[in-house]
């Protein structure tokens, strides 16, 4: 209809008709665009908003998991010491149980990478000032730059896992995961969190225990690993105390964008 009409107007030079003809198609065209621009840019926004609510609650999974494995790594290094002062002893009757529970326990890992799939979606999809502020991204990025440095770190194992592996009979240490393992919690968000169980009554064979006890003692550079071991498990609570306070407050900053 619209063209028949422009076609009657210019068969008889309406030129002020045609002129508003003109300017209806033009408007129709322009509200069209403006409608579908106003369209993508609310999802856009929605899609940002999304983002931004799985990102919280990834950092809220890792707040809970930092928090989680410096406590498990805590008691780690309370094994560790326990060891280094066991082999070191010369006073008193030697505790062969405790010093090979306590040595096989010093070498417990509990390792995984943090969580940051929400993020890695959401820069791969460019929606990055949808979900928050240039102050709130910055945090953002930073959080995230530095959790890859830390996670080597995190994942990282000693010379002194592998060398009390090697001296501790197989016997012994199959009964210790078997029956000493850590104690897992799984989390209703899917979070798998460990606590070093804080006791273990070893059901093996005195020999055995006393094998592997003379092993660990008689080793010269058992030590020199332990130190070292001691060091790398230092290194990481202080990781998992900073990162988790990176964490935390890049929550906080998020929430409230």
């Amino acid at each position: 209809m619209a063209i028949r009409r422009f076609r009657e107007h210019v068969a008889r030079q309406d030129w002020f008709a045609v002129l508003i003809d003109v300017g209806i198609v033009v408007l129709g065209v322009f509200l069209g665009i403006q409608a579908s621009n106003w369209n993508e840019g609310r999802k856009t926004r929605a899609l940002g908003a999304d983002f931004r609510q799985q990102i919280l609650s990834d950092l809220d999974n890792n707040i809970t998991d930092l928090a989680s494995r410096r406590a498990y790594y805590s008691a780690v290094r309370d094994r560790s010491l326990a060891t280094l002062a066991e082999i070191g002893s010369a006073s008193g009757p030697p505790d062969d149980t405790r010093l090979v529970l306590d040595a096989y326990q010093a070498s417990e890992v509990f390792n995984r990478q943090i969580v940051r799939g929400a993020y890695d979606e959401m820069a791969a999809s460019g929606l990055g000032p949808d979900v928050g502020e240039l102050a709130v991204r910055a945090k953002m990025n930073s959080y995230y730059t530095a959790i890859l440095a830390a996670d080597r770190t995190f994942l990282a194992t000693t010379d002194y896992r592998d060398r009390v592996r090697r001296l501790i009979p197989s016997a012994v240490q199959q009964y210790i995961r078997a029956n000493c393992g850590d104690l897992i919690r799984q989390h209703p968000n899917g979070l798998r969190t460990a606590t070093l169980r804080p006791d273990c009554p070893m059901g093996v064979t005195p020999e055995l225990i006393r094998t592997a006890a003379v092993r660990l003692r008689s080793d010269a550079a058992l030590e020199g690993d332990l130190n070292r071991h001691i060091a790398d498990l230092d290194q990481k609570i202080l990781l998992f105390n900073g990162i988790g306070r990176l964490a935390s407050d890049l929550r906080r900053s998020l929430a409230a964008a």
